[in-house]
C-alpha cells in the first residue's frame, strides 16, 4: 500500500473495540495538526471553557473536541518504515522472504487498494473499459458539487449507481463488462441526486433528482423512465425510506388490494421538501393490467429557507433528518410529517386522493400538485428538534447499533462533526476536524465513524478520510490524500444481503474532485456486529455508553 492511501490506525484506542472504559477524550498533541483556530483555542463565540482545562460548546454540556491528525508527513511513514524494518530484524523475520511466500494466496485486505489503483477502470470516451467488482472507477464527468449526491447502492439487485453530469450509470457487482447508462438528462440538465427504494420492498426504484424541476422513478432493467414527477424548483435531493409499508392501493380494481409501497422524499432548491407514496408494480403485472403504478403526494414540508442538502432516515424508517444551506437540521417524526395514521398497514379510507399521480406508458410527466388541493402542509414547529449550524448540512448519518444517536456535519464555515441525541435534542459531542465534512458513514461492526472532508480550512492538512471512535471520539484512523483533493460525497458499499468478499464488511464508496469513484475498506471483516439496546439510565442506552456502563452478553453496549 502506498503511503499516500495508507489507513493509519492507533491501535491503542482500547483492548476491545466494543467495550470502552471512561477515559480521557482529548489525544495527546505532539506532532499533531491542531484544527482550532490560531492562538490554540477555539472561537468563543461557539465554545466556552469548561473550568477543567477543556471546552464545552455554547450553551450546552456537550464537550468540544478539537480533531489532532497526525502532521509529520511523508517522514512519519518513513519512520514507520524504519520501525518495521528493525522489529524485523529483531525477531529474524526476512520481509522479502514472507512476501514471496504469499504471493499464490488470496490477496490481502491491507493490499487492497493498491491493486484497484492499479486496475482502476478508465473511460475510453464513451464508455468504461476494464470494469469489475473491485475496481477504481475512472469518472471524468463527475460535477465538483458540495450539494451533489450522485452514488447509491442497490443491495437488491447489488448495484452501484453512478451520477456523472447529465447520465446515470449502472455497474452491477461481478458483472464484466455490463456497466451501462440508464438515464441520460435532458439537454442543458444535469443530476444532483439519486437514491434507491429499499432493500425490504424487492423493487430496486432508481430516484433521480433533475436541476430540471424533475424526479425520475425508473427500473435498471426497464427501457424507459415509468415515471417523471415535475416540482417547482431545481432537485438537489431524492431519499428512499428504508423499509417498505403495506397500503392500499390505488389501482382500480374491485375489491381493493393492500400492496407495498415505497416512500420517497424530495429536497429542492427552494428549501421545500415533498414526501411521495410510490406504488410500483412488477413488470408483468404492467403488462397484464396495462397501469404502470401510482404516486401520491402526501405532504409538503416547508421549513426551511433554502436549498436541501440531504434527507437521512433512520434505520427502521420512523424518524428522518434533513440538512439545508440555512444551516438547519431538522428531525421528523414519520408518522406526523405524511400524516400516517397507521404505519403497519391500512386505517380507514387510506391516502386521499389529492396530489394523486396516476399514468401509463403513453402518460408519463406529472405536474406536482398545487396550493390549491389538499396535501398536509407542515409549517416550523412540526419537526421534533431542530439543530442549528455554522454551515450547510450536507453529511447525517443515524447510528445503526445505538437507537436515538445521529451525527451531523457542518460546511466550510463550520467544519465540524455533531452527535445529538434525537428523543431530547441534547447535543453529546462535538468534533472540530478543520474541513468540509460531506459524509459521515458509520461502522457496523464497530463503535466507530468514518468522516469525508472537503476543503480544509483555515489549517491545511493532508488528511480526507478520519475514523472516530464512539463514544471516546478519538482520532483511530486516518487516511492522507494530496492538497487538492476533496470528497464529494460518500456511501457504505456494501449494504444488507450482500454476498461475502473482500468488500463485504464495512467498505465506504466516494466521488472524490479528482474525477475518480473510489473504495476504501476502513473496517476488517469477521467481526461482531455493533449493537445497541434499551438502556437503563432515563432510557437511553447512549447515557450509559457516555458514563461507561457496560452490560455483558451478547447486546453490545
Amino acid at each position: 500500500m502506498t503511503p499516500s492511501k495508507r489507513l493509519l490506525r492507533h491501535r491503542g484506542t482500547a483492548p476491545d473495540p466494543f467495550v470502552f472504559h471512561s477515559t480521557a477524550v482529548v489525544p495527546k498533541a505532539h506532532h499533531y495538526y491542531p484544527v482550532i483556530p490560531r492562538g490554540g483555542r477555539p472561537s468563543l463565540r461557539r465554545y466556552v471553557d469548561d473550568g477543567s482545562g477543556g471546552f464545552l460548546r455554547s450553551g450546552t454540556n456537550a464537550p468540544f473536541l478539537p480533531c489532532h491528525f497526525p502532521s509529520a508527513g511523508q517522514k512519519f511513514f518513513e519512520n514507520a518504515d524504519k520501525y518495521e524494518r528493525r522489529l524485523a530484524t529483531a525477531l529474524e523475520i526476512d520481509p522479502a522472504a514472507r512476501t514471496l511466500s504469499f504471493a499464490h494466496q488470496q490477496q490481502t485486505k491491507t493490499d487492497l487498494l493498491d491493486t484497484l489503483t492499479q486496475a482502476k477502470t478508465r473511460w475510453n470516451g464513451t464508455e468504461w473499459v476494464n470494469p469489475g467488482p473491485d475496481n477504481l472507477l475512472d469518472a471524468p464527468f463527475i460535477r465538483d458539487d458540495y450539494y451533489s449526491s450522485i452514488l447509491a447502492y442497490s443491495a437488491t439487485s447489488q448495484t452501484l449507481f453512478i451520477a456523472l453530469f447529465d447520465r446515470v450509470y449502472a455497474w452491477p457487482e461481478g458483472a464484466e463488462g455490463d456497466v451501462k447508462r440508464v438515464y441520460t438528462a435532458p439537454l442543458g440538465a444535469w443530476v444532483f441526486s439519486v437514491a434507491v427504494s429499499s432493500y425490504g420492498g424487492g423493487k430496486s426504484i432508481l430516484a433521480v433528482g433533475c436541476s430540471n424541476n424533475q424526479v425520475i422513478l425508473a427500473s435498471p432493467a426497464e427501457t424507459l423512465p415509468r415515471f417523471e414527477v415535475l416540482v417547482p424548483a431545481p432537485v438537489h435531493c431524492v431519499s428512499w425510506r428504508p423499509t417498505s409499508t403495506l397500503r392500499r392501493s390505488k389501482h382500480p380494481s374491485d375489491p381493493p388490494r393492500q400492496v407495498r409501497t415505497e416512500d420517497l422524499l424530495v429536497g429542492t432548491s427552494y428549501g421545500i421538501i415533498y414526501y411521495y407514496v410510490v406504488e410500483w408494480p412488477h413488470a408483468w403485472e404492467v403488462e397484464r393490467d396495462n397501469w404502470s403504478g401510482a404516486v401520491s403526494m402526501v405532504s409538503r414540508i416547508v421549513i426551511h429557507t433554502d436549498k436541501i442538502c440531504a434527507i437521512v432516515w433512520s434505520p427502521d424508517g420512523q424518524q428522518f433528518a434533513s440538512g439545508a444551506n440555512d444551516n438547519l437540521c431538522c428531525l421528523f417524526e414519520t408518522s406526523h410529517a405524511a400524516a400516517l395514521r397507521d404505519e403497519k398497514g391500512l386505517d380507514g379510507d387510506g391516502f386521499e386522493d389529492e396530489g394523486f399521480v396516476d399514468a401509463s406508458f403513453e402518460d408519463e410527466v406529472f405536474a406536482a400538485p398545487t396550493a390549491k388541493e389538499t396535501v398536509k402542509l407542515v409549517l416550523p414547529g412540526s419537526e421534533k428538534q431542530w439543530w442549528p449550524h455554522d454551515a450547510a448540512i450536507k453529511a447525517i448519518a443515524f447510528c445503526p447499533w445505538q437507537d436515538g444517536l445521529v451525527a451531523t456535519g457542518g460546511g466550510a464555515e463550520d467544519r465540524c462533526i455533531y452527535f445529538f441525541h434525537t428523543r431530547s435534542g441534547a447535543a453529546l459531542a462535538t468534533i472540530a476536524v478543520g474541513a468540509q465534512v460531506t459524509g459521515l458513514v458509520w461502522s457496523r461492526t464497530r463503535r466507530e465513524i468514518a468522516a469525508t472532508l472537503g476543503f480544509t480550512n483555515p489549517e491545511r492538512h493532508p488528511y480526507r478520510i478520519a475514523v472516530f471512535s464512539w463514544p471516546e471520539c478519538r482520532l483511530v484512523g486516518a487516511i492522507r490524500r494530496e492538497a487538492d483533493y476533496r470528497i464529494l460525497c460518500a456511501i457504505h458499499f456494501p449494504s444488507q444481503g450482500q454476498k461475502d468478499g473482500p468488500l463485504s464488511e464495512d467498505c465506504i464508496v466516494v466521488a472524490s474532485s479528482t474525477h475518480q469513484v473510489e473504495f476504501y475498506n476502513l473496517w476488517e471483516a469477521g467481526g461482531r456486529r455493533a449493537v445497541g439496546g434499551q438502556g437503563c439510565l432515563g432510557g437511553s442506552d447512549i447515557l450509559e455508553s457516555i458514563e461507561g456502563i457496560e452490560k455483558e452478553g451478547d447486546v453490545i453496549r
